[in-house]
Order: C-alpha cells, then structure tokens, then sequence
C-alpha cells in the first residue's frame, strides 16, 4: 500500500508539473520515474524474497535519512543573509529563453539590484554563458535588465563562458583575480556574495569555496512555490554528483 501511494503522489506531482511548466521542465522526468518505479514496487513488492524487502526497505530509509539531512544544510544556507559591504556580487545565470530571461532569472536579477542599489561599492559580475535556445548570453541579458534598471554598465562585469555552477564560480573568480592583478590589488582579502535562488545556495558556496574563494557568502532568493519540491530534491541529487566529481566538500 505504502508504494502505491508513494508512486500515485510522484504521478500527481508529475501531472501538475506538465501543467504548470510542461512535460520537459523541472525536473518532470524524476517524478515520472519514480511513480513507474512505485506501481512497481506496489504490484511485485511483496512476491520477492523477506531478505530482499529488508534491503528495499533499508536503501529507503538510509536515503530518506541523508536527504532530510542534506535538505537541511541547503535550507540553511539558502536562508542565511549575508553582510553588507561586499566587493563583488556573483549573480549566477539561469536559462532564458531566446532574449528574454525566465521568472527564476528574474528573482535573481531583481534581489541582486536591491543589493546592488543598497550598495554601490559592489561590482556585480553577472556570470552565465549561451546555451540552447539561447540567442545571447545570460550574462548578456543580465546585464541589460541590471542597467535598465539603474545600474552603470561599468560596474557590471561579464563572464559569459560559463555553463554550470562550478563554471560560474570558477571563471568568475578567474575575473576577479585577472581585473584585480591588472589594477595592482592584492588578490586576496576581497568579499564576495554570490546571488541565486534558495535552493541553489548551499551547492554554489561549496564549489566557489573549493575553487579558492575566502570570503564568500550567499544571497538566496525565493523560488516558484509550485515547482520548489522539484528544485530541492534535484538540487540535492546535483549536490552529491558534484561531490563524487570532487567538486565540492559537504
């Protein structure tokens, strides 16, 4: 009964997800997986051998276990407010589409211009290359929302090679480093504040972190209520494959 339950509120999720953003987005694949994966188990589960259920059974709580705790380290950090007075502001670049940025990008876009605004000594480097179905650069389209918006355009830096997380943080401490030798200043002792929606936080600090960065903190930003359960379960799936990768520590 357990599984059956399990694999009908997957599917449920799997139809409001299809509905909502279509069948392609957040994530929508997993939860269509794990509703198969569910009936399953709900038909076969109790034809297979005392030993093999224990297993089943165990794996599952073992799991369940660890992501509640890894959960919990990316509610954290997605939630800790960062100092005032940063040098650097990492806004870290999400999919648009064609010229226009997506309502995720816009959260982002939006606290970095409070941020930005409420401290005007902080460069903001908008970090996020050109990917499918792209026309520009996200770090293009950010800077063109940041500077319609009031922000100089020579407090904006570009870094717009990157295409995943431990890209931005990595080419973005890159920028850093080469604009600050050019200018004489010692490469350390610079704050930095990276920008991104909560859930992202935790994974974004962890790599920027193992890249180099001393003093780096978070800025998270509220995410589409709707599709939330989905970002936070792939956002911990994304967590442990940077770990296996080594590139990141928990």
């Amino acid at each position: 009964m357990f599984w059956g339950i399990l694999g009908g509120l997957c599917f449920a999720y799997f139809v409001v997800i299809c509905i909502y953003a279509g069948v392609f987005s957040a994530f929508g694949w997993f939860w269509a997986a794990c509703s198969g994966a569910g009936a399953l188990l709900y038909f076969f589960f109790h034809k297979i051998p005392d030993k093999l259920q224990k297993a089943v059974w165990g794996i599952f709580f073992i799991g369940l276990a660890a992501l509640i705790l890894l959960e919990g380290k990316i509610i954290y950090y997605g939630n800790r407010k960062p100092q005032k007075g940063a040098d650097y502001l990492i806004v870290l670049g999400c999919q648009i589409r064609g010229f226009k940025i997506t309502r995720s990008l816009k959260y982002r876009l939006e606290k970095a211009l409070e941020y930005g605004l409420e401290n005007p000594n902080a460069v903001i480097i908008v970090s996020g290359g050109q990917g499918n179905g792209e026309a520009v650069s996200e770090a293009w389209a950010m800077q063109e929302y940041l500077v319609e918006h009031g922000i100089p355009e020579e407090r904006i830096w570009k870094e717009d090679k990157s295409s995943n997380t431990y890209e931005n943080m990595k080419f973005s401490l890159e920028l850093i480093e080469k604009k600050r030798e050019a200018a004489g200043v010692a490469e350390e002792g610079f704050r930095a504040v990276a920008v991104s929606n909560r859930f992202h936080i935790y994974r974004a600090l962890r790599i920027g972190e193992k890249q180099g960065f001393i003093n780096l903190e978070g800025l998270g930003v509220k995410t589409d209520s709707i599709l939330a359960v989905s970002y936070y379960i792939r956002e911990a799936l994304a967590v442990f494959k940077d770990w296996l990768f080594g590139n990141l520590r928990f």
